[in-house]
C-alpha cells in the first residue's frame, strides 16, 4: 500500500489487495452488511479494500463461493463502473485453471454491484511466505513459477495485462493449483490504461519502471512483477526494498538489483538468470509475455517434474508448509551432493565446488557436503587448469 503523504508520483494509488480465504473474519450481520447479498447468504468476510469487500457466501444450492461487493453504487459511465465492467470482461473471456471463472454478477438492494467466483481453499503466497526471513527457497519458487506463467500466458493471450501481480494476489490451493486473483486492474489492449482523474494504479513495490512513470503498460510489465515476486518468495526480500518508499521507487527506476544468486547462495544460475531477465530495466528486453517466461522456466532444476507431480508437491506444501520446505531442502542438498560427486569423478572440480557451495548454504554442517569439499579441493589442486578454491566452511 502507498504510505500517506507519498509524493514521488501523486498519480499513483494502490488497489484492493487480494482475498485470503484461509483466515476469514466472522461477520456480524447488520443493515450495512446484510445477511444476504442478492441470492447469496453471507458467511464470512475474506478481505476488504478501498473500493470493495470480498465475502465467503453460500448459493441457493449450498455451494460456497467468493463474492466481491463494491462499497458504493457506481454512477453510470463513471470510472468505477468502467473498472468493474473491465473486471467482469476479464473473468468472462478467459478460461484457464489458473484463473478464476465468473459464476454470477448482479446488484444488491442498495444498488452496489457484485460479482461471484469459485472459492479457492488454500493460502495466498503472501501468507505462505509469512515471516520466513530466508523466504521459501528456490525449490518452492521453481514449483510455483511455471503454473503462474501458465496463468499469465492465458491472460496475455486474451489481450489482458493484470497490472497488479504480487504475492497477495496469487493463491496456492489445497489441490495444488496456483491461481491468479483479482482482475480489478486488468487491462485489455483495447482499453484506455488510465482510470479516474488520470491516476496510474498498481502496488508500488511490484510496479515496473514504465508503470511508475506512466508509460505504456503491457505483458512485459506483468513479467517485471513476476520477477519481483519470485525474488521475494525465494530470498525473503524484495529486490529493490528500501527503508523509505520513495527510495524504493528510485531503486526500481534505476533497475539494477543485486543478482538473486548473490542475495541467496542457495540459488542456481537458471533461476537467478530467469529473475534477472524479468527485471531488465527496458521492457523490450524482458520475456514478452507469460508464454515466453514459461518456456524459460524449462531450465529450472525442477523442470523434470510433470504437471501432475508438481501439483501433488504443491498440494502437500499448502497443507504443511514447514515440513514440506524442510523436505524440499533436504532433497536439494542430496541432489547437489550427488551432482558434485559426478563432477569430481569427471575431473570437473571447480563445478563440483560450486554445487557444494549451494549445498552448504542450505546446511552448513552437512557432513557429506563437507567431505566432498575436501575431495573436490584435492582434485582441483592436482590439476593446473582448475582454479584452486574451496567452499567456505561454517
Amino acid at each position: 500500500m502507498i504510505a500517506r503523504g507519498f509524493r514521488i508520483n501523486p498519480r499513483i494509488r494502490s488497489p484492493m489487495s487480494g482475498t485470503e480465504p484461509h483466515s476469514p473474519a466472522k461477520i456480524s450481520h447488520s443493515a450495512e452488511i446484510p445477511a444476504k447479498i442478492g441470492p447469496y447468504e453471507v458467511l464470512a468476510e475474506l478481505g476488504a479494500g478501498a473500493h470493495a469487500r470480498v465475502f465467503r457466501v453460500a448459493g441457493e444450492d449450498g455451494r460456497e463461493l467468493a463474492l466481491k461487493l463494491l462499497r458504493e453504487a457506481p454512477a453510470a459511465g463513471s470510472a468505477a463502473a468502467r473498472r468493474f465492467d473491465r473486471e467482469l470482461e476479464a473473468y468472462a473471456r478467459i478460461e484457464h485453471e489458473g484463473l478464476l471463472a465468473l459464476v454470477d454478477e448482479g446488484t444488491d438492494g442498495a444498488g452496489r454491484r457484485f460479482l461471484v467466483t469459485p472459492l479457492v481453499s488454500g493460502t495466498t503466497l503472501r501468507a505462505l511466505v509469512g515471516g520466513n526471513a530466508r523466504g521459501l527457497g528456490p525449490e518452492v519458487v521453481e514449483l510455483l513459477v511455471p503454473p503462474l506463467c501458465e496463468a499469465l500466458a492465458a491472460l496475455h493471450a486474451a489481450g489482458f495485462t493484470h497490472r497488479d501481480l504480487k504475492p497477495d494476489n496469487v493463491m496456492l490451493g489445497r489441490d495444488g493449483r496456483v491461481v491468479l486473483l483479482d482482475f480489478g486492474l486488468a487491462l485489455h489492449h483495447d482499453h484506455s490504461r488510465l482510470t479516474d482523474d488520470d491516476v496510474v494504479v498498481g502496488s508500488v513495490p511490484y510496479m515496473s519502471p514504465e508503470q511508475i512513470e506512466g508509460g505504456d503498460v503491457g505483458p512485459p510489465s506483468d513479467i517485471w512483477s513476476l520477477g519481483v515476486l519470485a525474488y521475494e518468495l525465494c530470498s525473503g526480500e524484495r529486490p529493490f526494498a528500501r527503508e523509505r518508499q520513495s527510495e524504493e521507487v528510485a531503486a526500481i527506476l534505476r533497475g539494477v538489483p543485486t543478482p538473486l544468486e548473490q542475495a541467496d547462495a542457495r540459488v542456481g544460475q537458471a533461476l537467478s538468470g530467469f529473475v534477472a531477465r524479468c527485471l531488465t530495466r527496458e521492457a523490450r528486453e524482458r520475456p514478452a509475455d507469460g508464454s515466453i517466461a514459461r518456456e524459460m522456466a524449462q531450465s529450472f532444476d525442477s523442470a523434470a517434474l510433470d504437471a501432475s507431480a508438481r501439483r501433488v508437491a504443491l498440494a502437500r506444501l499448502c497443507k504443511n508448509p514447514r515440513v514440506e520446505r524442510e523436505r524440499f531442502d533436504s532433497a536439494r542438498v542430496r541432489s547437489l551432493c550427488a551432482r558434485a560427486r559426478k563432477l569430481i569423478d569427471t575431473d570437473e572440480a571447480f563445478a563440483a565446488l560450486d554445487a557444494l557451495d549451494r549445498a552448504l548454504a542450505y546446511d552448513p554442517q552437512n557432513a557429506e557436503a563437507l567431505a566432498l569439499v575436501d575431495r573436490a579441493a584435492s582434485a582441483g589442486a592436482s590439476r593446473t587448469d582448475v582454479p584452486r578454491t574451496t567452499a567456505p566452511r561454517p
